[in-house]
């Protein structure tokens, strides 16, 4: 329980100047279920999505633009250092 809050606050620390320096806020549609998690790329280029649709959706940060989809996907979301590989993953 402390690692997962202990990531929820690192994540949020990460995506804080992200919001800051938005001029509008950009609310990606398509998916048909409430956001779960939103997720900054380490080259701060891209935004992942994860609903409760069970998709993941990958954006481009600076147009909103919609990129592509990834099924499957559920619980918890993290992406690797290099920016390479998207893990997605559930306790249940």
């Amino acid at each position: 329980m402390r690692l997962y809050l202990a990531m929820r606050i690192v994540c949020f620390f990460l995506c804080l100047p992200v919001l800051i320096r938005a001029q509008e806020l950009l609310v990606p549609d398509g998916h048909i279920a409430p956001l779960t998690r939103i997720v900054l790329t380490p080259d701060e280029k891209y935004f992942i999505t994860l609903s409760a649709d069970e998709t993941a959706r990958l954006w481009d940060l600076t147009t909103g633009a919609f990129i592509r989809t990834y099924d499957d996907a559920s619980g918890s979301i993290c992406i690797t250092p290099n920016g390479k590989f998207l893990v997605t993953g559930s306790p249940y």
